[in-house]
Parts: structure tokens; C-alpha cells; sequence
């Protein structure tokens, strides 16, 4: 059956005895083919990052997920072997790589460490869950403009801050773009090996190498034609790059797909690609124009900055606004109303309010009249001041007096009229 090795399902470590669970976190432990495992599991590299597994594996070595055991934090380890590049390939490695340490942004891989094992050369990135663009484009074809225009916003903006530090990527393209995931499901970018792979990632999509002065690196589909020229390269040549990417992403291809190496350098020096929105109909000229712009010839034909190229797209996806047609609605009948029942009118009811207060009224100085009056015996001195009360009207605007009151209270109430004054009558 070949080599094998034991490895924890859980957190990929490897044991060389016969384990069946992981004394760590009780995980089974299987056995898993050499190659697949990868000759750094289980290793503890500088004494703090525990190599857990493979990622992957590339030209110039290989990437895996470990754990910073200081800091109980996951991260990914990229090794560089030595006899996969040059010496010089490895110096501007070791360089770049403390440049690009210095770039923290949302939609910049972090880079934390660069160190040496033995005789292999380390860097240590921010782990991330996801796929690059290169494999989400081969497995799902073109995007929808929105999309793709969301995606471009975010590369720009990390390319702003790398930019802003100094440095210039010099090898944008899908497979450099990763697509994590956002907790609402969107594509949360990160670029992913600026400043390093001018100088190791050096293979390209057509298998050929464009370092025959030393002078040009990059893939021949995203390199910008003044690079190409030999020319000194500034920020628009990443722009450049990022045209190509937007272009590609709405048309699931790129400008060059499987022409020859010579054919795709010609086309970047002296042709024209097609008008996006000549391929597919549902790309606006808006958009489709700053894409034109983006890989124009001539750098000074470009958009000067990252941050401009983002201002012109996030203006365009503003402007388009998709046309939905209205749905038809019924006109609206106001409900019929309830027959209304014929109106009774009822008798006035003031005047036996009025009658009711007058026998309250008449009660209270009943009262006040018999309180006062047993008051007297004992108080001499208030006698005179509550007859002086009793005696005086009740109110100004009543004329009658209490006497006239009293009478009108002890009649019937079948007898008693009142005025409009509510006097008894």
C-alpha cells in the first residue's frame, strides 16, 4: 500500500505509534498516504507554529494551515524551497515580505512573520477559508455584473493601501485574489502574495517564464504593456491588471484565452479587446467604458489611482438601477358603508340636570344649615356670621331665595318647570 501516516482527523496532527483518538481533543486518528499529508505535519517550527496540514502545493513549496501555539492562533505558513528559486529570488522574498508585513487592510492577506527553518525559508500569512478567483471562475463562468463589480471595489481598495505603502503587486491576477466568505454569504476579497510574487511566483498560466532580462515578471495575460516595453511600472500597471481581471469576470475568459504566448504580447502592445458590452447584453456602456479605460495602452490613458478607478465604479453601479416593470393592480373600491338607521331625537335631558342639582344644592344647605345650627350651641360667637351665610343667596345669578329654594325642592318633580336659568317657575 505505500507509506502512510497517522494524522487526527480534528486537528491533523501526526503520530507515529498506534494511536486510535488524539490525546488533544479526542479526534480519531487515521492513517493518511505520505503525499497527501505533507512531510511538515506535526512538525513545531521556531518552537511556536504547529504545522496541522497541507493546503497545498506550488512550483516553489507548499502551504499549510498551523497553529501559533503562543497565541492559540490559526495561520498559514508558506515554505519556500531552496532549490525550488534562486538565491536572488529569495533575498527580494525575505525583503518584500517585511514590506508587505507593514500593509493591514480588510482586503489584504496579513502577513505576521517570515522566517528560516533549516535550510527552508518561511512566511507566515492570515488563515483564511475560501477559493481563489481563478477556481471560482473555471468552476462557475462569468459573474453577473454586480458581482463582478463588488469584487473589483475590493481589490482596488486593498491595492489603494499597498499602493499607499510603497509597493507595487506586479502580479495581480484571479489566482492572487482570494474569496473568502462573509457571514451574509457575500465574496469578502483578499489579495494575496503582492510584492512576492514578482520574484517566485514566476510560473504563468502558459507555462512560460517572462524573466529573460530579469527585468519583466508576471503572467502574460494580466502584464501591463509598458512592462512589457521594459518600462519603468507604477501603480497603473497593477490597474492595468485589474481590467483584465474585470473584464474576465464578466466575460468568463480572458481577452487572450488559449492564444500563444507571442500572440497574447502582441495583442497587449498593439490590440484592442472587444467592448464587454458587445459580448453580453446586460452590461451597461457605463461599465463597460470604465473597463476600456482600465486597459488602455498608454498608462496616462488610465485611471491615475486605485482609489479613482473605485470612485468611477461605485459611481456607474449607482447609476444603474434595474427597470422593474409595475405589477397591474385592481383599481381600489372604497367598502360600502352600513345603512344608517333613521335618527330618533330624543328629548332634551338639561332640564332634569338642572332639577337633580337643585336637589343636591337644596340638600348641601340643608345640611350646612342643621350642622351650623348644632354648631351654634356650642360656638356663640359663629352664630351670626353662618346665619349672615345662610340667609344670603346662593349664588348671584339665582335671585330666589333659599326659602323659594326649599319650596320648589319639597314639590312634586312632576311639578316643578324651570326657566331658562334653571329658576323654578
Amino acid at each position: 500500500m505505500g507509506s502512510a501516516l497517522r494524522r487526527c482527523v480534528i486537528c491533523h496532527v501526526s503520530y507515529p505509534g498506534t494511536e486510535r483518538f488524539c490525546p488533544i481533543d479526542g479526534g480519531a486518528v487515521v492513517e493518511v498516504a505520505a503525499d497527501q499529508a505533507g512531510a511538515r505535519v506535526g512538525q513545531l517550527i521556531d518552537g511556536r507554529y504547529l504545522v496541522r496540514r497541507l493546503l497545498g502545493r506550488g512550483g516553489m513549496g507548499e502551504v499549510y494551515e498551523a497553529d501559533h501555539t503562543g497565541l492559540d492562533k490559526r495561520v498559514a505558513i508558506k515554505f519556500v524551497m531552496s532549490d525550488a528559486v534562486t538565491a536572488t529570488a529569495i533575498a527580494r522574498f525575505r525583503r518584500e515580505a517585511r514590506v508587505a508585513s507593514k500593509v493591514v487592510h480588510e482586503h489584504v492577506v496579513h502577513i505576521y512573520d517570515v522566517g528560516r527553518a533549516g535550510d527552508v525559508d518561511y512566511i507566515v500569512m492570515e488563515y483564511l477559508e475560501g477559493k481563489d478567483l481563478r477556481e471560482t471562475l473555471l468552476a462557475e463562468g462569468r459573474m453577473m455584473p454586480a458581482r463582478a463589480t463588488s469584487i473589483a471595489l475590493q481589490m482596488l481598495d486593498g491595492l489603494a493601501a499597498v499602493h499607499a505603502a510603497g509597493i507595487l503587486h506586479r502580479d495581480i491576477k484571479p489566482a492572487n485574489v482570494l474569496l473568502a466568505k462573509r457571514r451574509d454569504d457575500g465574496d469578502l476579497v483578499k489579495i494575496m502574495d503582492f510584492g512576492i510574487s514578482k520574484s517566485i511566483d514566476e510560473a504563468t498560466e502558459h507555462g512560460a517564464q517572462l524573466t529573460g532580462t530579469g527585468n519583466v515578471i508576471g503572467t502574460p495575460d494580466y502584464i501591463a504593456p509598458e512592462v512589457l516595453r521594459g518600462e519603468k511600472a507604477d501603480p497603473r500597471a497593477d490597474l492595468y491588471a485589474v481590467g483584465i481581471t474585470l473584464w474576465q469576470m464578466l466575460v468568463g475568459r480572458t481577452p487572450f484565452h488559449e492564444l500563444p504566448f507571442e500572440r497574447v504580447i502582441a495583442m497587449h502592445l498593439h490590440e484592442e479587446p472587444k467592448r464587454v458590452d458587445a459580448i453580453r447584453s446586460d452590461v451597461s456602456p457605463g461599465l463597460a467604458d470604465l473597463v476600456v479605460r482600465a486597459i488602455a495602452k498608454a498608462p496616462d490613458a488610465r485611471f491615475a489611482t486605485a482609489d479613482a478607478f473605485a470612485d468611477a465604479l461605485r459611481a456607474e453601479s449607482e447609476e444603474v438601477i434595474p427597470l422593474v416593470t409595475p405589477i397591474a393592480r385592481a383599481p381600489t373600491v372604497p367598502p360600502a358603508l352600513p345603512p344608517t338607521a333613521p335618527t330618533v331625537h330624543a328629548r332634551p335631558l338639561w332640564p332634569w340636570a338642572l332639577a337633580i342639582a337643585a336637589l343636591l344644592v337644596g340638600g348641601g344647605i340643608g345640611i350646612a344649615v342643621y350642622v351650623t345650627r348644632e354648631e351654634s350651641v356650642v360656638s356663640p360667637v359663629r352664630d351670626a356670621a353662618v346665619d349672615a351665610r345662610v340667609d344670603a343667596p346662593i349664588d348671584a345669578g339665582i335671585d330666589a331665595p333659599i326659602d323659594g329654594a326649599m319650596d320648589a325642592v319639597d314639590a312634586p318633580i312632576d311639578a316643578v318647570q324651570f326657566d331658562y336659568r334653571g329658576r323654578p317657575i
